[in-house]
């Protein structure tokens, strides 16, 4: 019932969410980590189910109420404790709730329901006759009933399947998608406004006993009025709740079992103590966070962990399990699953262009994470640039070269969108606290406080960025050849991935050491000679089939810019098509060899979330009338660039 299209993991996320006491989500960067929380939680909300949402940041539940908001387009019914005067807030929009009632929703939940089930049951449908569709296709190629078909099949068969019924199919399932979608934002809120008016009907009293709990002026009346109402009914009313770790006391009591579910989100940076307290109020726990990132930073010495473990079970030793010097929340809920089951993988990578996250995902991933954003136009800079400066790193940490070279990048991109309404933000990053502190203070020297607002200005080490992203980000490495000691701080693995994935479009990279004075596994240079291009923009001259050399023909005299096999979100697309910066995929089917297959329809739902369309061809059509597909592709294609 959710709107938004959900990858495979992402369901399966909400399964384990719904089904298991303790599951695990390992988000990678920008793999909608904060997309997956809120759907989760809408869809407990939804089954009557109350949740907690908590973080040791802010930010990051500023990002999960952020897509709530906007991308399922909540109006109410959760409560985010970030937001100022929220206590001012809860209050007032109780005030307004009692006083006022609520509007019931103009058409009854029930009735919403029955809706979205046929539109749902509709669009199963058409995918499934789409499905049947693309493998009749490839059937009727000449790979499948062999040359003959080629030949006659085209007669038999070429009114019954061509092109046209192929792509008709595609536009009927996209219509009713986007159906889907409409009805299934008006379905949650008009839940949530029956849910309202149930609740005054049948629980005003306790509302009313919360409302009069918020606007008490003493302790103690507020702590008599709360032991009066009955939180069950509060949480039902207000069913999401938003907060960060250290809020949590303030604002709900330590009652066990409280909510449903609690989602932890960036969970390496909680610590096992912080977590305990949010356990305790619910049944049921999900932990979000990626164990390639930072955890918390303990001021806790060894010897001190060591004694006050003792002080509690004797001379033993602290087992490494409970080390909260070392341990995070997530590491000990990984230590105590039995199943992999409740493992999910996001790996589907929406922020950065491909040349961005290339040597986080080869270097820490495995190669496993899906590129959404990659297309085969090559821009006239590179997503990434490399700068080696001559600069020196002074005894008190700082590299002045390169302090010169952020101002100066800033300033030209600063001057470059002075009038542009939408100002792409930046954030400026040094892995060294000296060098970031002395860039935050050159910085905020260099230009006024209201430019740095309008563009997002953001200068801090790697722990001030997590969780945390910029359009253009300008990263200052500082070490240089007399201060490889210090660079082997750039060789820590977390602080490193966290360092080179924050950036959503460009990365300016400055560095005073060279790759040559570090060891070969040493990450800066590893990164720095690594190969970070996402692919050629070179058109092949040799091809996989004769089909694909057909295709590749006609397109280049119809002088659109085009690829063979060019890789998007972890799928080799047969052939992607580009007009004034519209992407156009095309999976070829039928012809012996590597594109008899087709696409399956999971995977044309993989490209439409990376925000490709594809079309589907059959050679069967193509030996029909080349002319005719051609000029339904070129239709396709410049009619979405207009």
């Amino acid at each position: 019932m959710l709107p938004g299209l959900l990858s495979e993991t992402q369901e399966r996320a909400l399964r384990n969410a719904a089904n298991l006491p303790l599951s695990l989500i390992s988000g990678p960067p920008g793999t909608g980590k904060s997309f997956t929380i809120a759907a989760m939680a809408i869809d407990q909300m939804l089954h009557g189910n109350t949740v907690l949402v908590v973080s040791k940041t802010s930010q990051a539940i500023n990002v999960a109420r952020q897509k709530l908001r906007e991308t399922y387009g909540l109006q109410e019914g959760y409560v985010h404790t970030g937001e100022q005067g929220f206590v001012r807030s809860l209050k007032s929009h109780l005030d307004s709730l009692l006083k006022e009632g609520v509007a019931a929703p103009d058409v009854s939940v029930a009735k919403l329901k029955r809706r979205l089930k046929a539109t749902l049951k509709s669009l199963r449908k058409a995918e499934r006759r789409f499905s049947r569709a693309l493998k009749t296709a490839q059937v009727l190629g000449p790979g499948g009933f062999g040359t003959w078909v080629t030949a006659f099949g085209v007669r038999i068969f070429g009114r019954r399947l061509d092109t046209e019924a192929l792509w008709e199919f595609q536009e009927t399932i996209g219509h009713l998608r986007k159906n889907f979608e409409q009805q299934a934002s008006r379905y949650i809120n008009a839940y949530r406004k029956e849910t309202l008016l149930s609740l005054l009907e049948r629980e005003r009293r306790h509302l009313s006993l919360f409302n009069q709990a918020l606007r008490a002026r003493t302790s103690k009346t507020q702590a008599e009025r709360f032991a009066q109402t009955n939180m069950r009914v509060v949480l039902q009313a207000y069913p999401i709740w938003l907060t960060t770790l250290d809020e949590l006391n303030e604002i709900l009591p330590l009652s066990p079992g409280l909510f449903d579910l609690v989602i932890f989100d960036e969970s390496t940076q909680c610590d096992i103590a912080s977590a305990l307290p949010a356990l305790c109020r619910a049944n049921r726990a999900v932990v979000v966070g990626d164990g390639k990132q930072l955890r918390h930073v303990s001021f806790l010495s060894a010897q001190q962990q060591q004694r006050l473990w003792e002080g509690l079970n004797g001379p033993e030793e602290l087992p490494v399990a409970f080390s909260y010097r070392e341990q995070s929340l997530l590491d000990i809920v990984s230590d105590s699953l039995e199943s992999q089951e409740a493992v999910t993988l996001l790996d589907e990578h929406y922020r950065s262009q491909p040349e961005l996250i290339a040597f986080s995902n080869h270097a820490f991933y495995a190669d496993r994470l899906k590129v959404m954003q990659a297309r085969p136009v090559a821009s006239g800079e590179g997503a990434l640039v490399l700068h080696y400066l001559e600069g020196k790193r002074s005894k008190n940490g700082r590299n002045r070269v390169e302090k010169d070279w952020v101002i100066e990048q800033l300033r030209e991109h600063i001057n470059c969108f002075a009038e542009s309404p939408v100002k792409p933000t930046v954030g400026v990053l040094s892995p060294y606290r000296e060098q970031a502190d002395y860039l935050a203070s050159e910085v905020s020297r260099a230009f006024p406080v209201d430019v740095l607002r309008r563009f997002s200005v953001l200068v801090a080490t790697p722990y001030g960025f997590q969780g945390e992203e910029r359009d253009l980000m300008l990263l200052s490495f500082a070490a240089d050849n007399q201060s490889l000691r210090a660079a082997t701080y750039l060789n820590r693995a977390d602080m490193f991935n966290v360092a080179v994935t924050r950036a959503k479009e460009r990365q300016l990279v400055a560095y005073s050491i060279s790759p040559e004075s570090l060891p070969p596994e040493h990450l800066l240079r590893r990164y720095i000679e690594f190969g970070h291009g996402a692919g050629t923009s070179n058109q092949q001259k040799v091809f996989p089939c004769e089909f694909a050399g057909e295709v590749s023909v006609c397109l280049q005299r119809a002088q659109i810019r085009h690829w063979v096999a060019f890789p998007i979100a972890g799928q080799r697309v047969d052939v992607v098509c580009e007009y004034r910066g519209r992407i156009l995929g095309v999976d070829l089917i039928g012809y012996p060899g590597e594109y008899r297959q087709h696409f399956t329809t999971q995977t044309y739902k993989v490209l439409h979330r990376a925000g490709v369309r594809v079309l589907p061809l059959p050679y069967i059509s193509w030996v029909r009338d080349r002319d005719d597909c051609l000029r339904r592709i070129l239709e396709v294609l410049k009619q979405g660039s207009q």
